[in-house]
């Protein structure tokens, strides 16, 4: 049978190669030395170069980390890269397609980031927005304590009610037996 070009498996989108690491979105060294058609021990022996070269600055870039191999369970090293730490590494890959992959993983850092930018709240930088802030809070506080206030009382309404029902239900039924 024919394998035809729509039945080949798709790649997955590069979005699914970063991660969210406490805040900060990476992407490991072994996807970048996949989607870059790199050997990862390749890969790890360029960041290292790199950190050699930026030391003081190399742990805003290169996070070291393990996987867990799939097939023999054992634990090999990694990086995660930062934004910085990826663009650093992939300004030394080359070609047609190495700038297909650079331009879809800036795309997707970018993406990420603003996905995590809306997620984090706001805060207030002076203290006349804190104090506005605190208001709108208390106010808004207040505005739920009386809806459930006026809940409960609904509650209690229609408690009363069906209790009352509830006696006539079973008077009837005892006038009926």
């Amino acid at each position: 049978m024919k394998i035809t070009p729509e039945q080949k498996e798709q790649p997955k989108p590069i979005e699914e190669d970063l991660q969210n690491e406490n805040g900060q979105i990476v992407v490991s060294s072994r996807m970048v030395a996949e989607r870059f058609g790199k050997e990862h021990k390749n890969v790890l022996q360029n960041i290292e170069e790199l950190i050699k070269g930026v030391a003081e600055k190399s742990a805003d870039l290169f996070i070291p980390s393990k996987y867990q191999h799939s097939q023999n369970k054992q634990r090999y090293p990694e990086y995660l890269m930062t934004r910085d730490g990826f663009t650093l590494l992939a300004m030394g890959f080359t070609g047609r397609e190495a700038l297909k992959f650079k331009l879809a993983y800036i795309e997707a850092f970018n993406k990420m980031e603003e996905a995590l930018k809306v997620q984090q709240p706001v805060l207030p930088t002076t203290y006349k927005d804190a104090l506005i802030a605190l208001v709108a809070e208390v106010e808004a506080k207040e505005r739920l304590q009386l809806k459930n206030k006026q809940q409960q009382e609904v509650i209690e309404v229609m408690k009363s009610k069906s209790e009352r029902l509830m006696v006539k239900i079973y008077s009837i039924r005892e006038k009926n037996q």
